[in-house]
């Protein structure tokens, strides 16, 4: 079983096969998330469908920004440990790679 991908309330969301789940919500992590699937073998399905509909994606993740930019003088705060994602999706990318 492969990881799942939905979009939805302005977010990729995402199913690893065990369980795991996070989310992309902005332009920045869509591209992460671009960088990070394999578009011509294993996830190319999914990198058309979501190349298709990308610069909805990215409207709608741009609006979510805005939504939750910090009033003046707040310090944003991310959701998740980004870090650790970025590892992940390299580390998922080696293995396909092996």
């Amino acid at each position: 079983m492969a990881a799942s991908y939905w979009f939805l309330t302005r977010r990729i969301f995402v199913e690893s096969e065990d369980g795991e789940s996070w989310y992309y919500s902005s332009p920045a992590q869509l591209d992460e998330l671009l960088e990070s699937l394999d578009p011509t073998e294993f996830e190319a399905p999914l990198c058309r469908e979501i190349n298709d509909f990308k610069d909805e994606i990215i409207r709608q993740m741009e609006l979510t920004e805005e939504d939750h930019k910090p009033a003046q003088g707040e310090q944003e705060v991310l959701p998740g440990d980004r870090e650790q994602l970025l590892n992940e999706n390299a580390e998922g990318k080696a293995k396909r790679d092996d």
